[in-house]
C-alpha cells in the first residue's frame, strides 16, 4: 500500500479515538470511574478513610496542636521560675474543679465512642457521640467561669499573690483554646447533619477530634502543674 493510503487510515483512527478497552483503562486503576461512583463505592470509602488520616485537616490540626503546645511550655518555663521566689504561696482550689475534670475527660469519652461507631459507618451515632461531646465541653467551660467567680467572689484576685494571676492567666487561656475547640465540634456536628454518609465528615471530625483531645490532656496538665506539684 502507499504512503496515502496509510495516511488516510490513520486519520480515520484519529477521528475515531481510543479504542474501548484502552478508554476503559484511562479513568482510575482498575478501570474504576473517575469520581468514585457506581460499584466502586466500597473503594472509595476506604480510599476517603485513607485520605482522611492525612488530609490537611487533620494536618493542620497537628500543626496548632505543637504551636498551642509551645505556647504553654513558654508559660510552664516562666511558672517554675516564679515559684521559686520567696514570697511565693498557693492559692486555694476551688472543689468545682475536680467536677469540671470529669466533664472534659467524660466530653472526650463521648467524641471517641462517635467516632468508634463513625469507624462502623453509623452516622447516627456519630452524631450522638459528637452532640455529647459538645454539651459536655460547653459545661466544662461554664464550670471554669463558675470556679472563677467562687474564687473572686472570696477575694482571690488576680492581682493578690502571683499563684492567683498564674491561675487566671492559664486557666484563661487555656478556656479561649477550649472555646475554638468547641466551635470545632459543632462545626463538625452541624457538618454531620448535612452529611449522607460518614466518609464526607470524616476528615473534618477526626481533625476537630485531635484538637479536642489535646485541650483535654492539657487541662490535666496544668490542674496537676498548679496544685498537685
Amino acid at each position: 500500500m502507499g504512503t496515502g493510503t496509510l495516511s488516510g487510515r490513520q486519520a480515520a483512527l484519529a477521528r475515531e479515538g481510543p479504542a474501548p478497552d484502552q478508554a476503559r483503562q484511562r479513568p482510575g486503576l482498575g478501570g474504576g470511574p473517575p469520581d468514585g461512583g457506581g460499584t466502586g463505592g466500597g473503594r472509595e470509602w476506604g480510599g476517603a478513610g485513607a485520605e482522611a488520616a492525612f488530609s490537611p485537616a487533620v494536618t493542620g490540626a497537628w500543626m496548632l496542636t505543637a504551636a498551642v503546645a509551645m505556647l504553654f511550655v513558654g508559660f510552664t518555663s516562666t511558672y517554675l521560675v516564679r515559684r521559686t521566689a520567696p514570697d511565693w504561696q498557693a492559692g486555694p482550689m476551688p472543689p468545682l474543679l475536680y467536677l469540671n475534670t470529669a466533664l472534659i475527660a467524660a466530653s472526650s469519652v463521648a467524641l471517641e465512642w462517635g467516632r468508634a461507631r463513625g469507624r462502623r459507618e453509623q452516622l447516627q451515632g456519630l452524631l450522638t457521640g459528637l452532640g455529647w461531646a459538645c454539651i459536655l465541653g460547653a459545661a466544662f467551660l461554664t464550670g471554669q467561669a463558675v470556679a472563677w467567680w467562687q474564687l473572686l467572689g472570696g477575694g482571690v484576685t488576680p492581682a493578690g499573690r502571683p499563684h492567683s494571676s498564674f491561675f487566671y492567666l492559664l486557666t484563661g487561656i487555656h478556656g479561649l483554646h477550649v472555646a475554638g475547640g468547641l466551635g470545632w465540634l459543632v462545626r463538625a456536628w452541624i457538618r454531620s447533619r448535612r452529611a449522607s454518609a460518614v466518609a464526607q465528615v470524616r476528615a473534618t471530625v477526626d481533625a476537630s477530634a485531635v484538637f479536642w483531645h489535646f485541650i483535654g490532656v492539657l487541662w490535666l496538665y496544668l490542674w496537676v502543674l498548679l496544685f498537685w506539684i
